[in-house]
């Protein structure tokens, strides 16, 4: 328990918890050969292979983060077998599901059997133990995987997210202090909100409620990572709602990038926060190019945070190399628009 505690820990915190791995699941081997008929041992040893898949958010596509996930899942299932009733031990096995949905979404292999699974699950345990919010936050993340994908696939969203913001709003009334339930509803109005800006509607609505949420998680904790982020993807898209409709995009953009600052001050190697830095000045170029200013700063720093944003990725997916391509484009609608007007006739 100490050990898996402190992994707990180190997550919030933003440090890898690999390094209480091994003692976490020696503690979990011994426990098991006291006791190997209960199912305390194998929860254990579920979590900590869960912080650890946690920590490794960014490595999706990686052999090492399906490895350890399937080691989740058996330890998961060994403990749930022994006890049904085990809420944990269920919400364990979950996590690892969705682990697995995830993994295969990155891979355009089909997943939603495993959904499926995490949100039977997950309902289980909600069914022994009524009123356990880790199970409806957990819940949500399910149904939220499952919105972002519609949205990437350009489909209507609407109601898996929904559905994760019902079970997520569940959470936080059952513990008004539980930070995650907060977070993960700040991401969902996040999402909604580029749906609608997808399809030329006004974001502000979902905004506000992304920004109240955020600001709760921030005020039980200061230094969560997901909470900046929240606050970067709703400036970001503020920005680009802005320069749809004539709004501020200066404001937004310098907004969008002083959440970035504090994000990366919190975690130096967040792929994230570099790509989302990259967008705004995407944003800020594109705003040039429509007042007939000079783009070339916004481009070059553009271009250098998606470098970095790559380099952290190892280029193994399309996160930065796509909103390159963008600034790209830029560069050479710039470049047209000068040699435009260097062989213009003079009046």
């Amino acid at each position: 328990e100490a050990w898996v505690r402190l992994m707990e820990m180190a997550d919030l915190r933003g440090q890898s918890p690999q390094q209480y791995l091994d003692p976490a699941l020696a503690a979990a081997k011994r426990s098991l050969v006291a006791a190997p008929d209960a199912s305390d041992g194998h929860t254990k040893e579920a979590f900590a292979y869960l912080f650890v898949t946690q920590a490794m958010e960014s490595q999706l596509m990686e052999p090492a983060f399906l490895a350890m996930t399937n080691r989740l899942i058996t330890a998961g299932e060994a403990a749930v077998r022994l006890h049904p009733d085990d809420v944990y031990a269920r919400d364990a096995l979950g996590n690892g599901y969705i682990n697995i949905a995830k993994y295969k979404l990155e891979h355009r292999e089909p997943y939603l059997d495993f959904i499926k699974m995490a949100k039977e699950q997950f309902s289980a345990a909600i069914s022994t133990q009524v009123r356990f919010p880790w199970a409806y936050n957990d819940l949500g993340r399910a149904y939220f995987v499952e919105g972002d994908d519609r949205l990437l696939r350009r489909e209507d969203p609407t109601q898996p997210y929904q559905a994760a913001i019902k079970a997520f709003t569940e959470a936080v009334a059952l513990d008004g202090e539980y930070q995650f339930g907060y977070t993960n509803l700040a991401m969902t109005y996040a999402s909604l909100a580029r749906h609608a800006i997808e399809h030329g509607a006004d974001p502000s609505p979902y905004l506000e409620k992304l920004t109240a949420s955020a600001r709760r998680t921030l005020s039980l904790n200061g230094k969560s990572i997901d909470a900046h982020l929240a606050f970067v993807l709703g400036y970001t898209l503020r920005s680009l709602y802005d320069l749809e409709s004539s709004g501020d995009v200066e404001k937004s953009a310098a907004m969008a990038q002083s959440y970035i600052d504090k994000l990366v001050k919190l975690q130096q190697d967040l792929p994230m926060a570099y790509e989302r830095l990259g967008f705004t000045y995407y944003v800020l170029a594109r705003q040039h190019l429509n007042q007939a200013t000079d783009p070339t700063e916004a481009l070059q720093k553009g271009l250098e945070a998606l470098g970095t944003c790559d380099k952290l990725r190892r280029g193994q997916d399309g996160l930065c190399s796509s909103l390159t391509a963008k600034l790209l484009s830029l560069q050479a609608q710039q470049l047209r628009l000068r040699m435009t007007r260097v062989l213009a006739p003079d009046d």
